[in-house]
């Protein structure tokens, strides 16, 4: 049985054989770690220009097992009429910060709470608000937590923050976290497709997990020169370099860091593990970071879409 899993784990790391260097990401780290503009005249890479990909774009965009997901807010309306109305519902009114939804779904309501409040204690988000009725004008005709979403965050982003909280207990929030700015309907748009290429027993990943587009025009210090390069770590936090690589592409690096947080979750770590070291390129560093050992293809060779069509999944034992 434990085989099975840790062959289920290279599946799902194994994607991100082939990386830049790489130090392991503590979210609790992250609160010593200081903010810093992005350096001057910074330019991010063409996706074909990152060698360090282990798989391309068109592998990516041809992965044969992705499901298909509401990304528009016109399918996410579509999705939440259509869905049954869960056993033991009783209609009723409840205030979260502010806002009045009568007769809303519970489930909504949870994920609609979890937006306006904080995502761990020692967030400190750029904006705290008491009362978010008042702060946006939502009116009483507005009393689902759907229209309420889009009353804070946008006609778009709000029904696709509130579909990825109560879908998957993913978390995007500006209200929720430290340094993080608002999604675009674009980048968000790209976290639910990202969500498409995950095996559906692999999630939710985490509770009430981080999701954010870290604040625009900064990065984190301990990157040092390289803070303008880095799209995006293991906490997770995408960066600007995040948002200006394709739509590809970036999915194709959310799904990395959701396979660390995969590893960290599931496997204490099983990045560091000698199983995993042995099948890529890394090599742990006296520092304790990861380097690629040498330049050389992954000792199995794995894309993407090998992934996604679960090939390696067929030689599990029968334990």
């Amino acid at each position: 049985m434990f085989l099975s899993r840790l062959i289920l784990a290279a599946v799902f790391v194994l994607s991100a054989c082939t990386h830049l260097t790489k130090t392991p990401v503590n979210e609790s780290s992250l609160l010593t770690d200081k903010v810093v503009p992005l350096p001057p005249h910074n330019r991010t890479p063409a996706a074909e220009e990152l060698d360090w990909w282990a798989a391309n774009e068109r592998q990516v965009k041809s992965a044969v097992c992705r499901l298909k997901l509401p990304v528009t807010t016109e399918e996410i309306q579509r999705y939440y009429k259509n869905l049954p109305v869960e056993d033991g519902y009783e209609a009723g009114t409840h205030e979260v910060a502010g806002v009045v939804l009568n007769n809303e779904r519970p489930h909504l309501v949870l994920a609609f709470s979890r937006l306006l409040t904080l995502g761990r204690e020692s967030a400190t988000p750029e904006k705290v608000i008491k009362d978010f009725q008042k702060e946006f004008k939502i009116g009483p005709g507005c009393d689902k937590a759907l229209c309420a979403a889009q009353k804070i965050f946008g006609a778009d982003v709000g029904p696709q923050m509130l579909y990825l909280m109560d879908r998957f207990d993913v978390n995007t929030s500006p209200y929720s976290f430290t340094s993080a700015s608002l999604f675009t309907a674009g980048e968000i748009a790209d976290v639910i497709r990202t969500l498409e290429l995950v095996k559906p027993d692999q999630l939710p990943f985490g509770f009430n997990k981080q999701l954010i587009k870290f604040k625009r025009g900064y990065t984190r210090a301990s990157y040092g020169n390289d803070g303008g390069k880095v799209l995006a770590n293991a906490s997770i936090e995408l960066f600007d370099s995040w948002s200006e690589q394709s739509s590809i592409m970036r999915q194709y690096t959310l799904y990395h860091e959701i396979a660390h947080n995969h590893s960290d979750n599931q496997f204490s770590d099983y990045d560091r593990s000698v199983t995993w070291l042995e099948l890529s390129n890394w090599k742990e560093s006296k520092a304790g970071g990861f380097e690629v050992e040498k330049k050389k293809p992954c000792r199995v060779t794995l894309s993407f879409p090998a992934m996604a069509n679960r090939t390696l999944l067929k030689i599990s034992p029968k334990a």
